[in-house]
């Protein structure tokens, strides 16, 4: 048999594979055209050459190794390697050898097909990269069924995604509601703590532009597939890089027509994020926004329905409460009308009958009779006006609002030993009755609040507003609130307060740290068109 004869190389020739014939002692004698061309030597520089000769010498020992084994069994090798290609590129090449032998069965050389499967083996590991893919959403979906916290959402996402997707890094980031140009760390995870650690450290430095440019455009979504191919300093691609990841992507994370975050995943892999796996990674993002937007809604009409409990609790309490303090104030009347009222009554009445029973009492007696009687009697008047004072100061009707709070926080200084500040402006018009109703009462009732519990020296009453609305703020230097209070009712008459401010559409917030003090602001529409001075709050 003629192991170089046309015929041979003819056919070796016709195979597209990497073809070839050596001769026992791993010398080439014959090999196709596909094998110079793999080679980049001619058939000269080939034939009569060890593997060793041709090849670099690492992959060329090893060629010779596996001519041994072959020879030796005169069994057929198969194995999968990488090497160059035709254009200088590592490829995936599978190779078998086989024994040749002549007609008495004598192992007299061997001959070897190698097959470029780069191809092939793109593909299926494309296809298990998709399947991969695949598994992330339909777990992720699973843990958006039962899950209903977003924090614990994310960290199962993050986790889900580096486990079952094969990738190196996964976090959710949020941007600032400040205003501010930075990105929170929500939620990451990785299978390289360190690394991750470094890259998030790097993202709360410095506001990464790379990030921060997508932050108006809520659709758009940005790949990066080479970090290695970039001239940008201080870029996300060029921190990538030095951490060991080749390619990264980043998705939007939507609520209703707004971005608030992003969904950024990391893989070592150059070229990792295909067109097929960024389509199925979009379709994750989009079902990760739709679960953040289901949680927030959930969360909200919780927050709703809470609220709604919370209120109606408090109106049944206020009302009982309201019950309590009417019942008390008609004793407190009923009191004084007896105890005041009853006994000048009945002191002049008793003096009447004196005058009456001793008509032959002098003229100076009789004088000094009617003197206690019109004492008593003016007393008595005096009595009648502090009484109705109390139930509605009649310097609210005749004077206007600035003169009843001046009176007001007079009396409170006077009772209490508090000092006082009230600021006006210089023109305040009537705003209606029950606007200066609500203003005196809420005023009255913090003052209350304030001679009672907050051990203040010092109380400000200060009114100011616009054209559409009034601010009235109220500020001491006491004890403050005491969140946990384990009386509701020592509550209620702030419950009481906010109702008024309600029922002429406007709103009362209370801001108190404990021992920092307490300020009521009340804010409330008003119809008139005189302007106020301007609040730093409207």
């Amino acid at each position: 048999m003629n192991l170089g004869s046309e015929l041979h190389k003819a056919i070796l020739n016709n195979i597209p594979d990497q073809a070839w014939l050596k001769d026992v002692k791993s010398r080439y004698v014959l090999v196709n055209e596909a094998f110079m061309a793999a080679c980049g030597l001619t058939e000269a520089q080939i034939l009569h050459k060890t593997p060793a000769d041709v090849w670099p010498l690492e992959w060329g020992n090893k060629y010779i190794e596996t001519d041994k084994r072959v020879i030796q069994s005169g069994a057929s090798e198969r194995y999968e390697e990488i090497r160059k290609g035709e254009d200088g590129s590592l490829r995936c090449f599978d190779t078998i050898k086989t024994a040749l032998l002549n007609k008495r069965g004598k192992v007299i050389g061997t001959v070897g097909i190698s097959r470029d499967i780069t191809e092939r083996k793109q593909a299926e590991a494309e296809l298990e990269k998709i399947n991969r893919m695949y598994s992330v959403r339909s777990k992720t979906n699973q843990a958006i069924v039962r899950i209903s916290d977003k924090k614990t959402l994310f960290e199962t996402v993050c986790k889900i995604a580096v486990q079952s997707g094969g990738l190196a890094l996964a976090w959710i980031g949020s941007f600032s509601d400040k205003g501010a140009e930075t990105i929170t760390d929500l939620s990451s995870y990785s299978n390289q703590p360190r690394k991750r650690q470094s890259l998030m450290r790097t993202l709360g430095a410095d506001s990464d532009p790379d990030f921060i440019t997508l932050r108006d455009k809520p659709f758009q979504r940005h790949i990066c597939n080479d970090t290695g191919n970039t001239r940008k300093k201080n870029s996300h691609a060029m921190r990538c890089r030095e951490l060991g990841f080749s390619s990264f992507a980043v998705f939007p994370i939507v609520q209703g027509k707004r971005q608030i975050g992003l969904f950024v995943l990391y893989a070592t892999e150059m070229n990792f994020f295909s067109k097929d796996i960024v389509q199925l990674l979009q379709a994750l993002s989009s079902d990760l926004s739709f679960a953040v937007d289901f949680i927030e809604q959930t969360e909200q009409r919780e927050r709703i329905e809470k609220e709604l409990i919370e209120s109606r609790s408090q109106l049944r309490e206020l009302s009982a409460y309201l019950q309590t303090v009417r019942e008390e104030e008609r004793t407190r009347i009923a009191r004084e009308l007896h105890d005041e009222l009853g006994q000048s009554l009945t002191a002049i009445r008793i003096g009447l009958s004196v005058i009456e029973k001793h008509k032959e009492l002098g003229h100076e007696e009789w004088t000094k009779n009617l003197q206690s009687l019109k004492e008593i009697a003016e007393s008595t008047v005096e009595s009648v006006q502090r009484i109705a004072s109390d139930l509605r100061p009649s310097i609210l009707d005749e004077l206007g609002l600035p003169a009843a709070l001046e009176w007001l926080l007079e009396l409170f200084s006077e009772h209490t030993g508090i000092a006082y500040e009230i600021s006006l402006p210089n023109q305040v018009d009537d705003f209606g009755m029950e606007i200066n109703t609500t203003l005196f009462r809420i005023i009255q009732e913090s003052l209350t609040n304030i001679g009672k519990h907050s051990k203040a020296t010092f109380v400000k009453v200060q009114l100011t507003g616009t054209k559409k609305s009034l601010i009235l703020k109220i500020m001491d230097n006491g004890l403050g609130i005491e969140k946990s209070s384990g009386k509701a009712k020592k509550h209620l008459g702030l419950v009481g307060m906010r109702e008024r401010a309600l029922m002429l559409g406007g709103r009362l917030k209370i801001e108190s740290e404990p021992g920092n003090g307490t300020n009521i602001i009340l804010q409330i529409p008003r119809s008139t068109s005189t302007d106020l001075p301007q609040s730093v709050n409207d």
